[in-house]
């Protein structure tokens, strides 16, 4: 394999490094209103009925497993969130963490928390989900402790996908092969399924690249893209992996440059989107290959 010059594959390693602004969690701020009549300024049973909360899970926090947890201050005044937590029996339990965002009157913040590893994808019953808060109440410094329940429906989705998920992960290994080969601006390799357990057929229905690396199967356009069938232990998926964008602009903003999908199914169940990663060797090789587009200057 031709090696590209140093300078060109520190150039890429850097680029492909540039990653989304992240961090902290985005605060409303306001001038002081007056002390609503609705707010106590003492320990309190019940959460107050001017604090609004739900779960979300936007897609710029799958990467980091953190949940967005919606909270509306509907009262008068000024509020400041110092902790939060979730208990939801979809999920293994994790410490509260500590915040400090204020919230001003008639305005949500998202603040984020981390959220454990499935429970147990046995079990049917409805689970139940709660958030642990602790807010201080002007005009009162001492903050106040409330559990809030809110709507499980968005945490029933995000468990019963993870457990699909298990569901392939438990039957069968996914990787890219060890060996490849480069002709010109094309690494060809295979998509190796290795059985775990159970001899159910294994099904890859469709698979895709990144913004600046394709994936295509050989021969492509074949759907499904191949089928580890009952009694077989193992199946190799040849597949060509090739740089379609390399001008720095789109190598810098690829966020998940090496990130690559395929969709499976076990069984008769629906298909999953399970995410392949490379490992470091490869991910040199491709990005190789990025830093010999660049030197000829673009596809």
């Amino acid at each position: 394999m031709r090696r590209g010059p140093a300078r060109l594959l520190a150039l890429v390693g850097a680029l492909l490094a540039v990653a989304a602004c992240g961090g902290g969690d985005p605060a409303a701020t306001g001038s002081a209103a007056p002390a609503d009549a609705g707010i106590a300024t003492s320990a309190i049973a019940e959460p107050p009925a001017w604090l609004d909360m739900f779960a979300d899970y936007p897609r710029y926090l799958h990467h980091k497993r953190r949940l967005a947890i919606a909270t509306t201050n509907k009262s008068g005044t000024a509020i400041e969130v110092t902790a939060i937590g979730l208990r939801a029996e979809h999920f293994d339990p994790l410490q509260e963490e500590a915040k400090s965002a204020k919230i001003a009157p008639g305005t949500r913040t998202d603040l984020q928390v981390d959220f454990g590893a499935v429970f147990d994808c046995a079990i049917t019953t409805p689970l139940s989900a709660v958030v642990d808060i602790e807010l201080v109440i002007p005009p009162e410094p001492t903050p106040l402790r409330f559990t809030v329940p809110i709507d499980p429906a968005p945490l029933d989705e995000m468990r019963d996908t993870e457990c699909r998920q298990q569901a392939v992960t438990h039957a069968v290994a996914i990787g890219f092969a060890h060996q490849w080969s480069v002709d010109g601006t094309v690494l060809a390799t295979d998509i190796l399924l290795d059985r775990n357990i159970g001899d159910e057929p294994v099904t890859v229905e469709s698979l895709r690249g990144t913004e600046i690396v394709t994936m295509r199967s050989v021969p492509r356009d074949t759907e499904p893209v191949a089928i580890l069938d009952p009694g077989v232990p193992d199946l190799p998926i040849p597949v060509e992996l090739a740089v379609i964008r390399c001008d720095p602009h789109a190598v810098g903003q690829a966020t998940k440059p090496f990130e690559f999908k395929l969709w499976v199914a076990v069984g008769i169940r629906e298909a999953q989107l399970m995410v392949l990663d490379p490992d470091d060797r490869l991910k040199a090789a491709l990005q190789e290959l990025i830093a010999q587009c660049i030197e000829s200057g673009g596809l």
